[in-house]
């Protein structure tokens, strides 16, 4: 059993923060809830309302990563603003994206994103042709920015992921992530034991055991440099591997754990709401709306985790202890 886990970027505790920029989605995938992709409009608010935010960002944590998701973020009107500010203030910027719009559309973002997280999902990319177009998107792009494909473990397409896992090739893309699809909503909350009801106990067993690729051409930057799991030390590309596997394999309980989420982190839903966490997210424990930034009730401490399952990378990425 875990008791503790300990992470850095550059020798500084890691910041991972999280915003959802908008709640619409040309996908509908069966997995995910209509309120992530639902919303008819690519924006809730104007440019100000998410630039008085993004600033609030950046004088409040000074440092840090910040992941930009949706919805679809190839929608939302400001993205390119939005990636500008925070790589100009020094944050590091990851943007996740079903990739399903034209090589063009993304050039905007070359030399200012870490990594691009691509989202396969093949219930929608469904046809040969589709599939086909849709690797050659990802593998023509990894040659101007460094590209991560996340497979999504779609069980109506169990022997076509099982597949792509274990034949992709990672000499172009530097990253092929098998992602575990998990029940969300107050699932979590309320009965933790559903959240793997997607998949057979074969099949979660099999999970439990894969691990991503990694291309033997290194990111330029890292953004967990350092990560230490009771005590065992490792560094960029296997830190990352080490912390990710915690969570596909289903050893993410953290219940009374003292856990620095909202000290060093941060989730913004797609309608302005504002979590310190994931977990608090979907918990609907929010502590203000981007629409008024004045009055976010901001974290002064590290918090005792209440939760049975922490099903969130990126709040599972920061450092938390057993007590």
């Amino acid at each position: 059993m875990i008791q503790s886990i300990t992470t850095k970027n550059e020798g500084r505790p890691l910041k991972w923060l999280v915003w959802q920029i908008n709640l619409h989605c040309p996908f509908h995938c069966h997995y995910c809830n209509e309120f992530t992709w639902g919303d008819k409009r690519a924006a809730k608010y104007t440019w100000d309302v998410y630039e008085k935010m993004t600033d609030e960002i950046i004088e409040r944590y000074k440092y840090g990563h910040i992941d930009i998701t949706g919805g679809e973020p190839l929608y939302f009107p400001y993205i390119d603003q939005i990636i500008e500010k925070f790589y100009n203030a020094g944050f590091t910027v990851g943007v996740f994206t079903n990739l399903g719009k034209s090589v063009e559309a993304y050039k905007n973002w070359i030399g200012k994103v870490v990594y691009v997280a691509a989202s396969y999902h093949p219930d929608v990319i469904k046809t040969d042709d589709q599939r086909t177009k849709w690797f050659t998107r990802a593998k023509i792009l990894a040659k101007d920015m460094p590209m991560v494909v996340r497979v999504m473990i779609d069980p109506r397409h169990w022997d076509h992921c099982l597949d792509v896992i274990d034949t992709l090739s990672v000499d172009e893309i530097k990253v092929m992530e098998p992602v575990r699809l998990m029940l969300f909503e107050n699932h979590l909350v309320d009965n933790p034991d559903r959240a793997d009801e997607y998949y057979t106990k074969e099949q979660n067993n099999i999970i439990d055991s894969l691990e991503p690729r990694m291309s033997s051409s290194p990111f330029s930057k890292y953004i967990i440099n350092e990560a230490i799991i009771d005590g065992e030390r490792s560094e960029d590309g296997e830190a990352f591997v080490n912390l990710s596997r915690i969570l596909r394999s289903r050893q993410n309980k953290f219940k009374g754990w003292s856990c620095d989420i909202g000290i060093d982190s941060l989730q913004i839903r797609g309608d302005g709401m504002v979590a310190i966490a994931g977990c608090h997210n979907y918990d609907n424990k929010f502590i203000g709306c981007i629409d008024d930034p004045d009055n976010i009730e901001w974290p002064t401490e590290s918090i005792v985790c209440p939760y049975e399952l922490c099903h969130c990378d990126a709040d599972l990425f920061i450092s938390k202890r057993a007590i």
